[in-house]
């Protein structure tokens, strides 16, 4: 008798236990999945409310979300699950926002909130020739995402860049045996936008590729991120990768205002190029200045930096603008 009373509470607690936790699930899942991924990953994924379908889930006001920033938020989201395999097929995500960092190391911020940072080398280390593995381990297909405005900050540079983008759409995969690779495209009225990420065959590589974009200094820190030389107006066009293993690509652009730090005139653009590859950066284009049509030319080459003007017929009072000749009496009134 007693054995069977035993039995009973037995059954009566495991009952209660799985009860409880049932309950707690289904009416605090939101709540707890914040709680785990914030512990697990550092990162917490929230969301008001969790309803469950066949093979389906639907997340209201979800958000992911780390100390310093709201990475992404959107109103709805879809997700599309197997029970089979154990893992997410896909994350649909509409009309909600996005904070998209890269930060100094080359890091994502969308990346870094589920597998972390990349390895950092110091000077003190001798790097270890490995076999370079893209693969990752991370229960989701895909994430998808459309119609959403989406801010692009880039803090690799000595000044900060900051773009703002609409009607983005794109989508980020997650594989075994190639990586993260993530893809988004926006608009800003006339300016364009599309942004790639790869993690496939290095451990990262950013193309960004735009097109009738509004020209500014911090903007053309990706032809060079230097003090000498500031830009302002005009437009550009662009096709850069900024990757593990270097910079290439090019950049065009078209009546722009470019100040050089040891020249008190305005140098009028009226069209110049920039090419980058394992050899430096090379700049050249044609300009307007002291009211004359001149060549100007920029090489970033060897860690030297050197700047050059195609120049003739000057006058005393334009040379005397040159910021190292200010104060000296040329005994001349013009060069050839």
């Amino acid at each position: 008798m007693k054995k069977i009373k035993k039995r009973y509470v037995f059954l009566f607690i495991f009952s209660l236990f799985f009860g409880i936790l049932y309950w707690n699930l289904r009416y605090n899942l939101p709540k707890t999945i914040e709680t785990i991924t914030g512990v697990v990953l550092g990162t917490k994924i929230k969301s008001s409310n969790i309803e469950f379908y066949d093979n389906k889930i639907k997340i209201e006001n979800f958000s992911i979300e780390t100390k310093e920033e709201i990475i992404i938020y959107s109103p709805i989201v879809d997700v599309e699950y197997s029970l089979k395999e154990l893992k997410i097929k896909k994350i649909s995500l509409e009309n909600g926002e996005a904070n998209i960092t890269r930060d100094k190391d080359g890091d994502m911020n969308i990346v870094t909130a589920f597998i972390g940072k990349s390895k950092e080398e110091t000077k003190e280390e001798t790097p270890v020739e490995e076999e370079y593995t893209p693969g990752i381990s991370i229960p989701i297909d895909e994430i998808v995402v459309k119609n959403f405005k989406t801010t692009f900050r880039d803090n690799g540079y000595r000044l900060p860049i900051k773009k703002e983008m609409y009607n983005t759409s794109g989508l980020i995969k997650f594989s075994k045996t190639q990586g993260i690779n993530m893809e988004f495209s926006g608009e800003n009225q006339e300016e364009k936008y599309n942004i790639n990420f790869s993690t496939e065959n290095e451990p990262y590589s950013v193309r960004i590729k735009l097109n009738s974009i509004n020209v500014d200094t911090t903007l053309i820190q990706y032809g060079y991120d230097g003090e000498e030389v500031n830009y302002e107006n005009g437009k550009l066009n662009m096709d850069l990768v900024i990757a593990h293993s270097g910079l290439k690509g090019w950049i065009t652009f078209n009546d722009v205002d470019l100040r050089y730090i040891d020249l008190d005139e305005t140098i009028d653009v009226v069209k110049g190029r920039v090419d980058f590859n394992e050899k430096g950066i090379f700049l050249e284009s044609d300009i307007v200045i002291f009211g004359k049509k001149d060549k100007f030319y920029l090489k970033y080459e060897n860690n030297q930096l050197d700047i050059d003007f195609d120049l003739d017929n000057l006058k005393k009072e334009n040379i005397q603008k040159l910021s190292y000749l200010d104060g000296i009496e040329l005994p001349l009134e013009e060069i050839n």
